[in-house]
């Protein structure tokens, strides 16, 4: 009986979407509708309609959420695959800790991002001070060092982790109460750049590796970002890795042994070169790679697979 629902909506919602589509040439059917997140969108309304319709609500009658989302994703995967789409759907989301208000933990987007059965990372920077956080004030003007490139940041002296783990431990708790699934911790490479603090290769370990134990207290998964030049030695303590622009930077091979090797997934994202000049190499090497662009809103994004 599930079956034969799920077929007449999708088979009255690809009518729907395939009215009038005839004409243009120079792009493809999934192109022409606006991709996979605008044929999500439309799919979305007309079962919303259906849903409503006192004569097509029948057709939900003893359906769980669970079964709903499951028709829902069929429908959507068919109609990508039937029109010429790469039929992409994310499996797992990367974003703030806090909400748009920027001090409520993001519970809406992380059971949103469950509900269509992905996994939720917690992005936190754990080595810049940010003076738009709740918890800025928290920071002492001597952990607080030069500007790192983005207004209203510095790098953190992260020898002074009596300072730094506490506050650390305390967002990593809100990620966990808000029902992330993992942790990227940003900018952990201080060592590396112009801090303003004698940093060297030890202190960045020792910081990291804390980093990551805190997040598996918690009892979630953990990224390391970045960082290039201490992956082997920081890869028994991190689940995955992201990385930006290791392919403009000709800096992507140091994950093949130590991740990819383990089989431990590489998130690669690139922002200013064309997929042509980074997919190939990223698919060969088994890593996930994207191309977006610098506003980091979770649309445009282009998938290599």
């Amino acid at each position: 009986m599930t079956t034969i629902r799920a077929a007449f909506i999708l088979a009255t919602l690809t009518a729907g979407l395939f009215a009038g589509s005839a004409g243009a040439q120079e792009k493809t059917l999934y192109q022409r509708l606006g991709g996979y997140d605008a044929i999500a969108a439309v799919t979305d309304e007309f079962i919303g309609r259906l849903a409503s319709d006192e004569q097509e609500k029948r057709f939900f009658i003893g359906f769980s959420t669970d079964s709903k989302m499951r028709i829902r994703q069929l429908i959507v995967d068919l109609i990508c695959k039937s029109t010429g789409g790469p039929c992409v759907r994310p499996a797992v989301f990367d974003f703030d800790l806090y909400d748009v208000d920027g001090v409520t933990p993001n519970t809406t987007d992380t059971a949103a991002v469950h509900l269509r059965g992905a996994k939720a990372i917690c992005y936190v920077s754990a080595g810049t001070w940010e003076d738009w956080r709740p918890d800025a004030g928290q920071f002492p003007a001597s952990v607080k060092g030069s500007k790192n490139g983005w207004p209203g940041e510095r790098w953190l002296d992260i020898r002074q982790t009596s300072v730094l783990i506490p506050i650390m431990d305390a967002r990593v708790a809100k990620c966990r109460q808000a029902g992330f699934d993992g942790v990227e911790w940003d900018n952990v490479d201080g060592y590396s750049n112009r801090s303003g603090f004698p940093l060297v290769y030890a202190d960045q370990l020792t910081y990291n590796s804390m980093l990551a134990n805190l997040a598996h207290h918690y009892g979630l998964t953990v990224a390391i970002k970045n960082d290039v030049e201490q992956l082997a030695d920081l890869a028994p303590y991190f689940d995955y890795a992201v990385n930006e622009q290791c392919q403009q930077y000709r800096e992507c091979g140091g994950y093949d042994g130590p991740f990819i090797g383990a089989g431990k997934t590489v998130f690669q994202v690139e922002y200013k070169l064309s997929v042509a000049k980074f997919c190939p190499a990223a698919n060969a090497a088994n890593r996930n790679a994207i191309l977006k662009d610098f506003g980091l809103f979770d649309t445009p994004y282009t998938p290599c697979r």
